[in-house]
């Protein structure tokens, strides 16, 4: 059982890897029991789709499955982007995309705050919340985005970063313009 442990910070994750190709992280669904398993109940397994084409890293969050570890109660969503980015470097891997569904989405717009030149690109799978705030930082310019539901109808549509909660956005993170927009179950069937 592959796991990575950052002693300063009391925290131990499981993840799994495998694969060939550009890393992406999969960030699994399921509110505070998100871990690897989790993927195997929703509409497409992430990592097992994934891992033909990627180098696929699965987590399981710190409080489930087979990790663990404190909650940062002065910045909860920056403690688990602060343990992706150590996963990642424990991995030796600089550069990455990022997948996250459900609560998974919350911490992927948290890494890609924190670590921007490092995130190439997001996609986000029915995310949490209905109304929600993300800043982000790129290179001097604060941008304060609305996360909502909103029925995009062409990719590249101008808008801050909004999100389908039917449909894949992908969102590059340097300009937060949507990159392309996937219905769900194209993956499923390939």
């Amino acid at each position: 059982m592959p796991l990575y442990t950052d002693r300063d910070r009391n925290v131990t994750l499981h993840y799994e890897h495998a694969g060939d190709g550009f890393p992406l992280l999969l960030l699994p669904p399921g509110g505070l029991t998100a871990d690897i398993a989790y993927w195997q109940r929703v509409a497409f397994n992430a990592f097992e789709i994934f891992q033909r084409g990627f180098h696929a890293i699965a987590v399981d969050e710190r409080h489930a499955g087979q990790s663990f570890g404190p909650i940062e109660l002065d910045d909860p969503w920056g403690g688990y982007a602060r343990d992706h980015l150590g996963l990642m470097n424990h991995l030796g891997i600089e550069r990455f995309h990022v997948l996250g569904s459900c609560i998974g989405s919350s911490h992927a717009l948290r890494l890609i705050q924190l670590a921007p030149e490092r995130v190439v690109s997001a996609v986000l799978v029915q995310p949490t919340g209905s109304r929600t705030y993300a800043t982000f930082r790129l290179g001097d310019t604060e941008v304060v985005a609305e996360l909502q539901a909103h029925d995009v109808s062409q990719p590249g549509e101008s808008i801050d970063l909004a999100i389908d909660m039917n449909r894949v956005v992908i969102i590059d993170p340097t300009t937060l313009q949507i990159a392309s927009v996937l219905e769900p179950f194209a993956f499923a069937s390939r």
